[in-house]
């Protein structure tokens, strides 16, 4: 009995100590259960961190890659700008070279037009005094022929007695007198010749200097039907060989008919910048309606519009004051500026010879008109190519 109450004591405790061991399990699975669920949070946590710092860190690298492309195309953008500024920087130098060369050339032009209004003053006045001598000389030729002529009077009335002497002493003096008459007609006609000619070269050197001046040089173009090849090659051609100091003032004058303008702007555009100065321009309809039945009437029968020397005054701005026509089949291969600066000596225009065809191919010489005029194997003229002051055409 005592071993068997000793064994349900120890049954007791063995079983107190289970349940305490239970409960202790219990609860240290409740703890680890808990430690595990704080560390899935943390994970979790974790986990969406790390999600966020990836995405940042990609949005921070697209950043990146575009500050770097924006520095690359900063840097392109740079090295372009600086190639432009060298080149601005040289066509300065060349317009500054054109400038003071052109300055220099002005110079020279008014110093001789200065030189030439000075011999002008003094033609003037040599020829004033001239007339007032001539003037004079005549006076004293009338009083001197009223004299004889009043000495003759009162001798063939007996008031005077006849001297032959004295009237030969006056007719040597009349003849003297006459004799410096005519000298000095000639010398007045010499000096007025003088004049002429010293009118001339100012007007010449003045025409010089103001064609030498940095303006505008204005070309006029006559747009054919069809493609505009021809057009495109000569406004080309005059691009290509203008001087640095020629190019900004080309000022290109296209004449069309207006229903062919639209289409000729749109392919002048695609073909040239806006950089150049070009302007479609329409022939002055009431003008051409009015030539059609007065070329009819002397039987030509090419269109008015084919004849821009009838019209082409009127068809120009106000401002233009000289004008190239050029024929829309040239390429031109120098700078035009020296063809539009020539001089015109006061005259309104000037052609260019053309030895390929003779005046003898042109003219009827059996016609009274031509019968007597121009040299028939001499070299004609080209009638496309020509040079214009537009103020005097117009007069």
């Amino acid at each position: 009995a005592a071993a068997r109450a000793d064994a349900a004591a120890e049954a007791g405790k063995a079983a107190a100590a289970g349940e305490r061991t239970g409960a202790e399990e219990a609860k240290r699975r409740e703890a680890a259960e808990s430690a595990l669920a704080e560390a899935r949070e943390a994970a979790s946590a974790e986990k969406s961190g790390a999600a966020a710092a990836r995405r940042e860190a990609e949005a921070l690298r697209s950043e990146l890659t575009g500050k770097a492309k924006e520095l690359e195309t900063a840097r392109a953008g740079g090295a372009e700008a600086a190639s432009r500024a060298e080149e601005l920087k040289a066509a300065v130098a060349v317009l500054s070279q054109e400038n003071e060369k052109l300055e220099g050339r002005l110079g020279k032009e008014k110093e001789k037009v200065a030189k030439a209004k000075e011999m002008l003053r003094a033609a003037q006045a040599e020829r004033e005094a001239l007339q007032e001598a001539a003037g004079e000389a005549e006076a004293l030729r009338e009083r001197l022929e009223k004299e004889i002529r009043k000495s003759e009077v009162q001798a063939c009335d007996g008031q005077l007695p006849t001297a032959a002497d004295d009237a030969g002493d006056d007719a040597k003096a009349l003849a003297a007198l006459n004799q410096e008459l005519v000298s000095a007609k000639l010398a007045a006609a010499e000096a007025e010749a003088q004049l002429a000619s010293a009118r001339a070269q100012a007007q010449a050197q003045q025409e010089a200097a103001e064609a030498a001046k940095p303006g505008a040089v204005h070309v006029a173009l006559l747009a054919s039907a069809g493609p505009p090849y021809g057009l495109v090659a000569a406004i080309n051609s005059t691009l290509a060989h203008a001087a640095a100091a020629t190019l900004p003032r080309l000022r290109f004058h296209v004449l069309a008919p207006p229903s062919e303008q639209p289409a000729l702007a749109r392919k002048l555009a695609r073909i040239f910048p806006a950089e150049v100065r070009l302007a479609i321009t329409s022939p002055p309809s009431d003008k051409l309606a009015k030539l059609a039945p007065k070329l009819g009437a002397v039987g030509v029968q090419t269109a008015p519009f084919e004849w821009p020397l009838l019209w082409l005054h009127l068809a120009l701005p106000a401002d233009v004051r000289r004008v190239v026509l050029l024929p829309t089949d040239a390429v031109v291969r120098t700078d035009l500026q020296e063809l539009a600066s020539a001089a015109l000596h006061g005259k309104a225009g000037a052609a260019f010879e053309d030895c390929s065809v003779t005046f003898d191919a042109l003219f009827n010489y059996r016609h009274p008109l031509f019968r007597d005029r121009h040299g028939r194997p001499s070299c004609s003229l080209d009638s496309e190519l020509l040079l214009l002051d537009v103020k005097a055409w117009r007069k």
